[in-house]
């Protein structure tokens, strides 16, 4: 926990900059590692997830791990691969028994091998100096981290589809994967109510069931609020 709070203020301190609040606003977490695995910088989402513990950790020298010795051994793999220029993915089981994070990493071009990069005036964010060169753009999903539907969700769903605030209720619940009954019962309303709703919200978001909604609400749910505080680290 000391070495994750030292690097990150060596990096993300002064990583400031409209980019950096937006990729602090993404749901999914983002994580930037050098070639040997190293965090070199990380959005709000990976700060809390790597803060957990739970599947994924910073170890003494600053090194991503995977809690399970199998995993650790995959995830060195990933990331060494993924510096060497080809992307790939892996899940990264919990011990607490929660759903797997889905890790992705990409090769971050650079250097005289990546002329298209070369001709970049300035970096995707302003790092430390003293900082170890990006080369694996990371992204950690966390199944687990949308289960609970939030007003700014709702206020978008009521804009892009006309929805009334019963209805983008209704849909935000009903995408997450809830039954019907539930989402009455959560809501305080009459089962048929719910249902007359989500029919509505199906109609006018062009969608023929729970599955589509769920696809069109997944695509609406890529930022956090902006009232998110980082209070709750």
């Amino acid at each position: 926990a000391v070495e994750m709070h030292r690097r990150l203020s060596a990096t993300v301190s002064v990583s400031t900059g409209p980019l950096a609040e937006a990729l602090d606003r993404l749901v999914a977490g983002v994580a930037l590692l050098d070639a040997g695995g190293a965090l070199v910088w990380a959005n709000r989402t990976a700060e809390l997830l790597l803060q957990a513990g739970d599947g994924l950790f910073l170890d003494r020298n600053g090194l991503l791990r995977a809690t399970a010795p199998g995993t650790a051994d995959r995830l060195r793999r990933l990331v060494g691969v993924a510096a060497a220029g080809a992307e790939g993915a892996m899940p990264v089981p919990r011990p607490s028994g929660g759903a797997a994070l889905a890790l992705h990493a990409v090769p971050l071009p650079h250097g005289a091998d990546h002329p298209a990069a070369a001709e970049r005036e300035a970096a995707p964010l302003p790092l430390a100096a003293s900082a170890p060169r990006p080369s694996v753009l990371l992204v950690l999903c966390d199944p687990a981290g949308r289960g609970t539907p939030d007003p700014a969700l709702q206020r978008r769903l009521q804009a892009i589809y006309g929805l009334t605030a019963a209805e983008a209720m209704v849909a935000a619940r009903t995408a997450h994967g809830v039954g019907l009954p539930e989402v009455a019962q959560s809501l305080g309303l009459a089962v048929a109510t719910a249902r007359t709703h989500a029919q509505r919200v199906f109609s006018k978001a062009g969608v023929r069931g729970q599955a589509e909604l769920a696809r069109q609400v997944e695509r609406l749910s890529l930022l956090r609020a902006a009232t998110d505080e980082r209070a709750e680290h």
